[in-house]
C-alpha cells in the first residue's frame, strides 16, 4: 500500500493486476490473495490484519468481503482521525511559539476579525428583534398624496391604472363576449 492510498485505490489497483495474470493464464486461490493484500498494508492497519488473520475464515473469505471489512476500519479511522483533531482545537493544548512579530499581529487581528463578527452577529440580532415588534404604520400623507397622480397607460389619464381604467374594461368585456360567441358558433 502506498502513503496516503485508500482502501479503494488498492482495491482497483490490486485488482487490475490480478485480472491481468489472470489473462495470462496465473490462477490464485483466495486465501493466497487475501494473504497477500494483508501483507502489503502499512502499521496503522496492523490491529485489523491480526483480527482478520486470526478469525478461522480467511481462507473461506472471498477478496470482496476482505475489502468490505478493511473499507469499514479506514471508516472508522478517518472517524477517529477527526474526533482527535476536533478535540486537539477544542482543548488549545498546544502551544505555538512565533518568532516573528508579523505571526503574533496576524494571530491578534484574526481574533479581532472574531470578535468583531460575533459583536456584529449579536447587532443584527437585536435589530430582528426589534423590526419584529414594530407594527407597520399607515402611509405619510407625502406618499398617499402621490399615488393620486397615477397616469393610466390605457388612454392616458391621471388619477387611475390600467387595470382600473373603465375604457380597458370595456375592452375586456367586448373581448370575452367575442371568444365566447366565437365558441357557441363552433358548437353548432
Amino acid at each position: 500500500m502506498k502513503n496516503g492510498e485508500t482502501i479503494l485505490e488498492l482495491q482497483t489497483r490490486f485488482t487490475h493486476i490480478v485480472n491481468h495474470l489472470l489473462g495470462l493464464g496465473k490462477t490464485f486461490e483466495d486465501d493466497k490473495l487475501n494473504i497477500k493484500i494483508l501483507n502489503h498494508l502499512t502499521r496503522t492497519w496492523e490491529p485489523k490484519i491480526t483480527a482478520i488473520k486470526e478469525s478461522k475464515d480467511l481462507a473461506s473469505m472471498s477478496m470482496e468481503s476482505l475489502f468490505r471489512k478493511l473499507l469499514t476500519y479506514e471508516h472508522e479511522l478517518i472517524q477517529q482521525s477527526h474526533v482527535e483533531e476536533a478535540e486537539k482545537k477544542r482543548k488549545g493544548i498546544s502551544l505555538k511559539v512565533n518568532s516573528l512579530k508579523e505571526d503574533c499581529k496576524e494571530n491578534s487581528s484574526d481574533d479581532e476579525d472574531a470578535e468583531n463578527l460575533s459583536l456584529m452577529v449579536k447587532k443584527f440580532g437585536k435589530l430582528l428583534k426589534r423590526s419584529k415588534d414594530r407594527k407597520f404604520s399607515k402611509p405619510s400623507k407625502k406618499i398617499a398624496s402621490k399615488s393620486n397622480t397615477f397616469t393610466c397607460f390605457e388612454c392616458g389619464k391621471q388619477g387611475h391604472i390600467k387595470s382600473e381604467c373603465p375604457i380597458y374594461l370595456r375592452k375586456q368585456l367586448a373581448e370575452k363576449k367575442r371568444k365566447k360567441d366565437k365558441k357557441q358558433k363552433r358548437l353548432t
